[in-house]
């Protein structure tokens, strides 16, 4: 199944790849949080996020609402316990974007490296790994954002 996966991968990119791009998308996301040790071996300093660089190569559907984009990323965490981990990851996706948010619908290759401690979820990473290895992933996200006072 992996490999059915990762072929599919790989034939979006090059079937996509002999279109004008419609543009050059990139994203990052990061965070670092201080907490109160409760632990020995819990971590009180620990950052995480993404970066990610795309390209949307067409639009999709009815009213070019939709974007089919590739793209590589990263996602990291570290601690001050050591914990170290990074992921790099290549995939393609369908994009819609709103005036206050997006959502995504894709398929990603990601490759798992280091360990880290305790972090909470971060986006483009469906759990924190404590190993190393390759995985496929179907997925979706979104994030939207408001202003109660308009």
């Amino acid at each position: 199944m992996k490999n059915i996966i990762t072929a599919l991968l790989l034939s979006a990119v090059s079937i996509s790849a002999s279109a004008d791009p419609l543009g050059y998308p990139g994203v990052t996301w990061n965070t670092i949080v201080l907490s109160e040790k409760t632990s020995p071996d819990e971590p009180t300093l620990q950052m995480q996020g993404i970066v990610e660089q795309g390209i949307d190569w067409f639009h999709v559907g009815a009213g070019d609402k939709w974007k089919f984009n590739t793209y590589a990323a990263v996602t990291y965490a570290i601690d001050n316990n050591h914990g170290r981990s990074y992921t790099p990851q290549i995939g393609f996706k369908f994009n819609r974007r709103y005036t206050n948010g997006s959502l995504d619908l894709g398929v990603r290759l990601m490759n798992h490296h280091g360990q880290s401690s305790s972090f909470a979820n971060i986006p483009g990473s469906s759990i924190v790994r404590t190993s190393k290895g390759t995985s496929v992933q179907a997925y979706g996200t979104f994030w939207f954002d408001w202003n109660l006072k308009k």
